[in-house]
């Protein structure tokens, strides 16, 4: 016996997919940076390196996750989805002040997670999450 096809995913969940792909590219390249470290012995403290790449590591399998299944159309990655973009949130208000101040970054992630957020909530998504039952 086959499963009956699942019905495509809209554009607004599919341009959602596209930004939370494209989210996961940061803590994957903080996984990489932190690779570097620990083999070229630039990590001063091993464990603490160690545990920022299970922590990059897991953020992108995670983020990974949750968009794949939000295009399956599957209701906890809609709310995956949103906790990424509050903790996201959270990051560029910190990202305005400080010694490492950044607007453009801070900017980058308001945008993509305003948009992220708004797409999530479209009428369009919300149906197609709501066929998971």
């Amino acid at each position: 016996m086959t499963e009956p096809k699942p019905a495509a995913a809209p554009r607004a969940i599919k341009l959602a997919v596209g930004i939370l792909l494209f989210e996961a590219l940061a803590p994957a390249l903080l996984s990489i940076g932190q690779i570097i470290d620990l083999v070229t012995g630039a990590a001063v403290v091993v464990p603490a390196a160690l545990a920022l790449l299970a922590l990059w590591l897991g953020a992108t399998l995670w983020v990974g996750l949750a968009a794949r299944r939000l295009y399956e159309g599957r209701a906890w990655a809609r709310s995956a989805s949103v906790f990424w973009q509050l903790v996201q949130l959270a990051v560029a208000s910190a990202s305005f002040t400080g010694e490492s101040a950044n607007v453009w970054i801070g900017g980058g992630l308001i945008l993509t997670s305003a948009l992220v957020l708004f797409l999530l909530f479209s009428k369009e998504s919300l149906a197609h999450i709501a066929r998971d039952k």
